[in-house]
């Protein structure tokens, strides 16, 4: 979404919440009366919420700059769960399309069974009405679940290749800026990059390193690296939730 300017915007909101911060710290601690208590302990709660409402107006400096910011935040953030929608709708269109070929002999094989259960309770239309959607629900289920594994293992490869280019460009850039790629008796003098395959060769061992990782590890980060990125867990977690909830039936 354009980092260097979603960045900027963060920073302005980041400086006018502290100084929001800094002078809520100094009006908690204010005591005018000098009586011991601090004074926003000896008002009502509808005067402590008026007396932060202005102290809030007053500390931010550029209501109208602040206002612009987030709503380039807000914009950015629309963007990422439209494209996150369409990831979304393709992966359950995809989901749809095997419970609509597995249904029939699913429930030809399981609503019996279920059928053989409910019948004790139910009245037999009511019985054979559940069975059938019961196998139905769970059959979508698991279809849908199947589908965001196969679209787990496509991002997982996509994204080994996308670090191992970065890191091939990155190693021959750095080899040359100190000289090393000169001494390599493997390499061609002069060293042309376009006319090498080391960078592809080591694009390709990263990206196979990077994916059978990711497979073998569950797709799920090792301790500690999972606790530093805990945030960017909890953060794509609820993008999920967000895109999974707002996203209309196909």
């Amino acid at each position: 979404m354009g980092w260097k300017t979603l960045f900027e915007e963060m920073k302005i909101v980041w400086a006018q919440v502290q100084n929001v911060r800094e002078e809520n710290r100094k009006d908690d601690l204010e005591d005018k009366d000098r009586n011991g208590v601090a004074d926003v302990a000896e008002i009502s709660a509808s005067e402590l919420a008026q007396r932060k409402v202005i102290l809030i107006m007053r500390s931010i400096t550029e209501p109208g700059r602040l206002q612009t910011a987030c709503g380039a935040l807000w914009a950015a953030y629309i963007a990422v769960l439209a494209t996150l929608r369409l990831e979304f709708a393709r992966t359950t269109a995809f989901a749809l399309g095997i419970v609509e070929i597995a249904k029939f002999p699913v429930v030809r094989l399981l609503s019996p069974l279920i059928l053989a259960v409910l019948a004790k309770d139910l009245t037999p239309q009511a019985a054979k009405d559940w069975s059938v959607t019961i196998v139905e629900s769970a059959l979508t289920l698991i279809a849908v679940a199947f589908a965001w594994y196969l679209q787990m293992i496509i991002s997982a490869f996509y994204s080994g290749l996308r670090g191992g280019r970065l890191f091939a460009d990155a190693i021959c850039n750095i080899l040359i800026e100190r000289g090393w790629m000169e001494k390599l008796p493997c390499v061609a003098k002069p060293f042309k990059q376009e006319d090498t395959h080391l960078d592809e060769v080591i694009c390709y061992l990263i990206a196979a390193a990077g994916f059978c990782f990711q497979i073998f590890s569950g797709f799920a980060l090792p301790f500690p690296i999972n606790l530093i990125f805990f945030p960017l867990t909890v953060l794509e977690w609820f993008l999920r939730i967000q895109v999974t909830i707002t996203s209309e039936p196909l």
